[in-house]
Order: structure tokens, then C-alpha cells, then sequence
């Protein structure tokens, strides 16, 4: 066998993996190495909870941050009801706390929906021409009315479409 091949196989990223899928139990020491690993790569909660005998107080501790990000996706839900919107970059192929709730909206339905959530204690803190961010109580939400995080870009593309439909 080839030395890559061998490193592959030892490799960080493979043997959490390996983890995850449950075929690999590292050590007590190898478990906290490999816990930033899943951290950087918002695999932390699932890892957490493949080795939950090992770091068995983080993953209570992550376990009540994960349920009171749910909590307030659950409560944003609910007053968005009747809306146009949806979520986006919200479930991972593994459950993992985020660090803020993504929504495209309608921008018809943007201001209504800022004002019911300012009526629920958040506060509007970043207002932006396709973006408005709000916060309450460290739970980030942030509204986009274009599904692109460049709004110039879309103006762009459709004042080329404009052009090009006009030359044909």
C-alpha cells in the first residue's frame, strides 16, 4: 500500500468519519482532538453525540443550545404563518446549532414580519437594501427579499436580460 494511502487512512477528517458512522472509537484524549475538528466543520452535535460517554457535559451543554435554537426557529415559524418565505441553509445533512436562522421572504411581507418580530422583542440590527438582520437575546435572524447575498448582481443580470431581449 502506498504511504498516501496510508495517510489517508490515518487522516483527522477520516477517522471522524469513521466516528460518526460508527466504526472508529477514539481514545479520551483523540476524542477532544477530533471534537474541534467536528466543531470547525459544524459536525459537533452529531460527533457529540457518537462519543457522548466521552465528552457526556458538552453534549448536554450542546444538546440545550441546539433545543433553544429549535425553540426560537419554531416561534419565527409561527409568527411568519401566512407568509411568503422559506428557509435556507437551515438543515445540514447532520443537526448542528447554528449561528443565526437564514430566511428568504417575500418583499411584500418583509416590513409586516419585521414589525411582528419587533412585537416579539427582537430588534433590528442591520438594515441593508435586500437584508434585514434582527436579534434578540442572542438569536440572530436574517431576512433577505433576494436570494442572492449581492443585490447589485441581480440588478445587473436582469438589465442585461432587458438589453438582450431588446436586441433579439
Amino acid at each position: 500500500m502506498s504511504k498516501k494511502m496510508n495517510a489517508l487512512e490515518d487522516s483527522t477528517s477520516l477517522r471522524l468519519l469513521k466516528v460518526l458512522e460508527g466504526s472508529y472509537r477514539p481514545d479520551h484524549y483523540e476524542a477532544i482532538r477530533l471534537a474541534d475538528v467536528a466543531r470547525f466543520n459544524k459536525l459537533y452535535l452529531s460527533y457529540l453525540r457518537s462519543v457522548k460517554d466521552v465528552l457526556s457535559k458538552e453534549l448536554s451543554h450542546e444538546e440545550a443550545r441546539y433545543r433553544w435554537f429549535m425553540n426560537n426557529v419554531y416561534e419565527v415559524a409561527n409568527v411568519l404563518r401566512g407568509f411568503e418565505y422559506a428557509f435556507y441553509k437551515f438543515r445540514k445533512p447532520a443537526d448542528h446549532v447554528s449561528i443565526d436562522l437564514d430566511i428568504l421572504i417575500s418583499s411584500k411581507d418583509v416590513y409586516k414580519a419585521v414589525s411582528l418580530l419587533r412585537e416579539k422583542g427582537f430588534e433590528v440590527i442591520v438594515y441593508e437594501p435586500y437584508t434585514i438582520t434582527l436579534a434578540r437575546k442572542g438569536f440572530i435572524i436574517d431576512l433577505y427579499t433576494q436570494p442572492s447575498f449581492h443585490g447589485s448582481y441581480i440588478q445587473m443580470v436582469r438589465s442585461c436580460s432587458k438589453n438582450i431581449l431588446r436586441r433579439s
